[in-house]
């Protein structure tokens, strides 16, 4: 059966098969020259100290810390500074000349296992000055020692809080100055810089990417004028980087793709086509919906403020029938006692 060492690797090398072909791709694959440590059998029980004579590919892991902007890639312990390789998940010392400790072993968990023992994790913690640096501690929780030789961890009973002036960054560390080259001056050496054109006026990430130069949602637009920066790939987005999908301009509940009436009052009730009542008039009267009294008026009848539709018929009888909403009512006296009134006026003013 699998020992929790043998799980670990196994999955690792799965994880870091792909994440390794992508750093190739990206350019961050760093090569040093390096001492490789390790148990040769015909030596003896640590063997002897194979010096390689070509350099190798050793890029390594940059650690992002989820409780401050706290960006490393150096590993402290008590006595020296340390890297994860990232194509291994082994250990490399970087104080003095870079050794590769063949026997160690960090999972994607920050776990650290030595000879197929768990031998503490890496995590982040405070140091003596109030940053929020990288270290290997033991299971207790101390700032492990590290035997220079054989990578073998100890305890030393000292915490973070009791160093100062802790290293962050790994390049600096490297035996080959070039591969810390940063041409673009982004504060990310060439050598893990994804973007090394980062333009002087822009603040680059743990990666040497500004904004400017990212596309998370690939929509075409960068990251630094996206409105909307988690478009999916099946929408075409707008010059601020928004489709209509995810856009209510008006905020009635409809997005603005399927939005009949763009433009609706704040507090109107939409339906679902986006259109509150004052903004409909179905019947073609004149009369919005919201104040209209009778629905399904004949196009072109004339309508009161209601809506209603306002019909004069003169019968045989001599009367004037007002047709209300389809309610008919004859008024004939009515009309009649007005005429004879406005008659009345208009021949007295005409003797005076």
């Amino acid at each position: 059966m699998p020992s929790p060492y043998d799980n670990a690797v196994a999955g690792y090398q799965q994880e870091i098969v792909m994440s390794f072909a992508k750093s190739r791709t990206a350019g961050s694959v760093v090569s040093s020259k390096v001492i490789v440590l390790g148990v040769i059998a015909t030596f003896g029980l640590w063997g002897q100290l194979g010096v390689s004579s070509a350099a190798q590919a050793a890029p390594w892991l940059l650690y992002v810390d989820e409780g401050s902007p706290s960006v490393c890639d150096v590993v402290n312990a008590a006595n020296i500074e340390l890297v994860v390789l990232s194509d291994t998940g082994q250990l490399a010392g970087i104080t003095g000349t870079d050794v590769i400790f063949l026997d160690t072993f960090v999972d994607g968990d920050g776990l650290v296992w030595f000879l197929d023992d768990p031998a503490g994790t890496i995590e982040f913690v405070e140091d003596g000055d109030g940053f929020r640096t990288l270290w290997w501690l033991t299971s207790q929780g101390d700032v492990v020692n590290v035997n220079e030789f054989t990578g073998e961890p100890g305890s030393t009973g000292l915490f973070p809080e009791e160093f100062f002036d802790v290293p962050c960054e790994a390049c600096p560390q490297w035996d080959v100055p070039e591969e810390c080259v940063d041409e673009d001056d982004d504060g990310v050496a060439d050598a893990l810089d994804l973007c090394p054109d980062t333009l002087f006026d822009e603040v680059a990430d743990g990666v040497g990417c500004s904004c400017g130069q990212l596309d998370s949602d690939l929509d075409g637009v960068d990251d630094c004028i996206d409105l909307c920066p988690e478009t999916p790939l099946s929408f075409l987005a707008e010059a601020d980087g928004c489709a209509c999908e995810e856009l209510d301009d008006d905020l009635d509940g409809i997005d603005s793709c399927f939005d009949l009436c763009p433009n609706t009052p704040p507090l109107e009730l939409a339906d679902a086509n986006g259109c509150s009542c004052g903004q409909l008039d179905n019947d073609l009267d004149g009369v919005d919906d919201c104040d209209d009294l009778c629905f399904g008026t004949a196009l072109g009848a004339s309508v009161d403020f209601d809506g209603c539709e306002v019909i004069l018929v003169l019968p045989g009888g001599g009367g004037t029938t007002v047709n209300f909403c389809g309610s008919t009512s004859t008024v004939a006296l009515v009309v009649m006692v007005f005429g004879l009134v406005g008659f009345r006026q208009s021949l007295r003013n005409r003797i005076v």
